[in-house]
């Protein structure tokens, strides 16, 4: 009975077995999903010039960064040698305080029209 019994369960099991594997097969010779329909190739033409337009937009505008910058900076420059501090009695060439009247606007655009301005006198230099 026992052995009746075993033999039919396997027989149910090995035919659950042979069905699972052919649902399987099908399952693996169904035709690919083509994202929406849309053809493998315009991704690999689309894909590449997408990336060298995204670098060049990329590079223009880094490069446009680049200029501004530079032009601040030589903006900066020529305001800077406008600046009368170097040539002010009360500017020392000292790190921790170069004007002793105005320590925070010294060597700035501010100190332009310094009130307190005093031309050094050339022989003491």
């Amino acid at each position: 009975m026992q052995a009746d019994k075993l033999s039919a369960e396997y027989s149910i099991t090995n035919n659950k077995l042979e069905q699972s594997q052919l649902s399987e097969i099908q399952v693996d010779n169904a035709p690919p999903n083509n994202n929406g329909n849309i053809p493998d190739h315009i991704f690999m033409v689309w894909g590449p010039i997408g990336l060298i337009l995204s670098w060049a937009a990329l590079f223009l505008m880094l490069s446009k960064r680049g200029r501004i910058a530079r032009n601040e900076i030589a903006v900066n420059i020529k305001s800077l040698n406008q600046v009368p501090c170097k040539n002010c009695n009360f500017f020392a060439n000292n790190p921790h305080l170069k004007c002793a009247i105005h320590p925070s606007l010294v060597l700035t655009e501010k100190a332009i029209d310094c009130s307190d301005y005093c031309q050094r006198d050339r022989k003491s230099a």
